[in-house]
């Protein structure tokens, strides 16, 4: 029996070739995606969601299909202003992970249009640069924290929308029910 022994760096650089590959393909689905979901195919195919419609179609998981919808929402309202193309371009080009682009597009999109193109630019980078040395937790804090630094202003009101958002989906999971028996 031959065995073939690699050096250790060839496999770790390969499977960092890989992880960008993916990259680039998870942003050009994404894309691909959204188009179809603007095109409102979903609908005219007779399906509930475009996660349904991903998941009937193509075969795709819940999670896959809930994963696929919310990549294609990255920068969803800020695509034709242009300002989540910094963070479009490093996905595209497999500089950081959907995961990773889907938290900074949803920063960007918190910060709101009446905050300066230049200012969000600047954010997107200064959060690129950092996304791939710091952990998804430690990203996932900066990102909900950047409106403070960009947009100071806005940052107690879009607190209290999440707040409050959060208060609704708790008090939906809390809901008790009782049913009496007997007496």
């Amino acid at each position: 029996i031959y065995t073939l022994s690699l050096p250790d760096a060839l496999p770790i650089s390969r499977l960092g070739e890989v992880l960008r590959v993916r990259a680039s393909v998870e942003e050009l689905s994404a894309r691909l995606a959204k188009s179809v979901i603007d095109r409102d195919v979903p609908r005219i195919a007779g399906a509930s969601s475009a996660r349904s419609w991903l998941m009937s179609v193509h075969g795709m998981s819940a999670a896959d299909a809930s994963r696929l919808v919310a990549e294609s929402g990255v920068c969803e309202a800020e695509a034709s202003s242009g300002r989540c193309a910094p963070t479009q371009q490093a996905w595209a080009a497999g500089g950081i992970s959907a995961e990773r682009a889907v938290l900074v597009g949803d920063a960007v999109h918190s910060i709101g249009v009446d905050v300066p193109t230049v200012d969000t630019d600047k954010l997107q980078i200064d959060l690129l640069t950092l996304a791939n040395t710091l952990s998804y937790a430690q990203l996932r804090q900066l990102c909900r924290h950047s409106i403070e630094v960009v947009a100071p202003d806005r940052a107690d009101e879009i607190l209290e929308a999440r707040l409050r958002a959060e208060e609704m989906r708790a008090r939906a999971a809390a809901e008790v029910w009782f049913k009496r028996r007997g007496d």
